[in-house]
């Protein structure tokens, strides 16, 4: 026996093997039809439904009203909402005057305590991030690039932290240098004083 022959064999043995049933397509297609078009149900009481959810909503809303009434001895008292509260450009101007004396005794005075700057630097951090999240900052180009160069440097500052800052310290001026941050931050300071 060739395998050509046993091939063939093979192939007429599997044609027999599980042949499906012939398809009933009469009943198949009656069951397409019975769910194309079903026979409507019949709903006497189909307005019950609404009629229940108005009359649960009307009795619940009296009990609320009637229940609700403050007694005439009481009188509601409302806090007063803060006025106003301080434009960015304020907040910003605090920020870049109080960045700029930081900044200007970075360079030159090696005695101050590290920690204490640094912390500075941390406090004046959380300002900057919070100003370049405001809206107002976003419409004030010049003032949101003064802000994104400035928290890097007192991210770099508040690092300082418990270290000995002198190689960083020389790096930090050094790129302060580089941007011209603090007269970029007084030009911004002023302009934003100028309402411009």
């Amino acid at each position: 026996m060739d395998d050509t022959h046993l091939d063939e064999l093979i192939h007429a043995a599997g044609r027999g093997y599980h042949e499906p049933p012939a398809a009933d397509l009469d009943r198949l297609w009656d069951g397409i039809a019975a769910r194309r078009h079903p026979a409507p149900a019949a709903r006497p009481w189909r307005w019950a439904m609404p009629l229940a959810i108005a009359a649960t909503a009307v009795l619940a809303f009296s009990l609320g009203r009637v229940t609700s009434r403050p007694a005439p001895s009481e009188v509601a008292v409302v806090p007063a909402a803060p006025t106003s509260v301080a434009p960015v450009s304020e907040v910003a101007n605090d920020l870049l005057g109080q960045t700029v004396v930081l900044l200007s005794r970075l360079p030159q005075d090696p005695s101050v305590d590290a920690n204490a700057f640094a912390r500075q630097a941390g406090d004046l951090l959380v300002t900057t991030r919070l100003l370049l999240d405001a809206p107002d900052t976003q419409r004030n180009p010049g003032l949101a690039g003064v802000l994104r160069d400035l928290e890097l440097v007192l991210a770099q500052v508040a690092r300082l932290q418990g270290k000995a800052p002198s190689d960083e310290l020389e790096l930090i001026t050094d790129a302060m240098r580089d941007q011209d941050l603090v007269p970029r931050i007084r030009t911004v300071a002023a302009r934003l004083q100028a309402g411009d």
